[in-house]
């Protein structure tokens, strides 16, 4: 069927009109030249198919993932439109923004969850090509977008549906290949925390103190060997009320471990842990943020997520007072479960001579021993 006649400007068949070839031959035409707000159409037209799927699930982080992020108002705005605009810009974090959306359908549609889950890895799988790119040449203009992009990975990896042997951040092989792309990203964070904080993302770092970055640390690559400081609120923090139990566990490492510098590995694994305790006490009950449950893995040693992937006992008694930070955030569809999955994997991993040093955590979290 022949298409209308184009209309005036203001119609919208003017706006969208088309070449002469739709013209209505009946039709009487002042003149020939075309309307200054007709949009010439594409010759490929009927190729431009709409991805239904990926606009499902951007319209699902803008509605509904970004409030499930954060508890407060600010950052939930921020998630809900700074976010998606700077995917805009940077097709990586779009990429970022459909797989924790696709995660999230995963969770609240469970009948379909394999294909949603699959979507989520694949959108992730194609957005890391971009920080993998350019994580040697950070600038203002891509600092934010890589913040962001940390961010959502280190959510996914948390979101996705987790196996009975799995262990957040290390595996039997290593290192997870997300969290040594996290500590790396969050080396660039540190150093370029000004232009994060004076950009559209900036209520993410305003209420905490940015910690110094000390290049030396770094081993190959960009990944940090430790992050020297946790993040605290711009007040003087106040002691965490599990100060007791966190230095009660620092007195038996130091009984336990003959090795010195062992020990020290240990130590300081628990006291970057002792930070995230003091800095999740001072922000308060009802806000979680990002940093509090991942600053400690950027933290910690390369040294001691190695002996923590191969399932070293005081490595996992220190990695067991973690799990009660997990838990305590459990009600976010996203963390759900990983505080007792963690507490029960690292349980059965200990030999039965170090399980009373992981009661603490068990009565927490409120996990029965089977």
């Amino acid at each position: 069927m022949a298409r209308k006649a184009a209309a005036s400007s203001q119609s919208p068949q003017g706006y969208f009109g088309s070449g002469a070839s739709s013209v209505n031959p009946n039709a009487t035409t002042p003149s020939s030249a075309p309307s200054p707000h007709t949009v010439p159409l594409l010759e490929d037209e009927g190729h431009m198919g709409l991805n239904m799927v990926d606009l499902e699930l951007l319209h699902n982080f803008v509605t509904s993932t970004a409030f499930t992020i954060s508890q407060t108002a600010e950052l939930r705005s921020v998630w809900r439109v700074e976010v998606p605009r700077l995917a805009f810009q940077h097709d990586f974090v779009m990429r970022a923004i459909l797989a924790v959306s696709a995660a999230h359908m995963a969770h609240w549609k469970p009948d379909k969850a394999d294909f949603y889950i699959s979507r989520a890895v694949s959108h992730h799988k194609i957005g890391l090509r971009g920080p993998t790119s350019i994580l040697p040449h950070v600038t203002q203009e891509n600092c934010s977008a890589l913040y962001i992009f940390s961010a959502l990975t280190a959510i996914l990896s948390l979101a996705l549906p987790r196996k009975p042997d799995d262990i957040p951040f290390v595996s039997s092989e290593g290192v997870a290949e997300w969290l040594f792309l996290l500590r790396g990203i969050a080396s660039i964070v540190f150093s370029s925390s000004e232009w994060i904080l004076n950009g559209s993302i900036g209520p993410f770092l305003h209420r905490v103190k940015v910690p110094a970055f000390d290049p030396a640390l770094l081993q190959s690559g960009t990944v940090p060997a430790r992050v020297t400081a946790e993040p605290l609120p711009t007040s003087e923090p106040a002691r965490p009320p599990e100060e007791d139990q966190l230095m009660e566990l620092r007195r038996f490492i130091e009984r336990d471990v003959a090795d010195p510098d062992q020990a020290q590995l240990y130590l300081s694994a628990l006291d970057d842990l002792i930070k995230s305790y003091t800095y999740i006490f001072n922000l308060g009950p009802n806000e979680c943020h990002l940093r509090s449950i991942f600053s400690w893995p950027c933290m910690v040693s390369n040294e001691y997520l190695k002996l923590l992937s191969q399932h070293d006992p005081h490595a996992l008694v220190v990695f067991s007072y973690y799990s009660i930070l997990l838990h305590r955030l459990d009600s976010f569809w996203w963390i759900k479960g990983w505080g007792t999955h963690l507490i029960s994997r690292i349980y059965h991993l200990l030999p039965p001579v170090y399980r009373q040093w992981v009661r603490w955590p068990i009565e927490e979290i409120g996990w029965v021993p089977r």
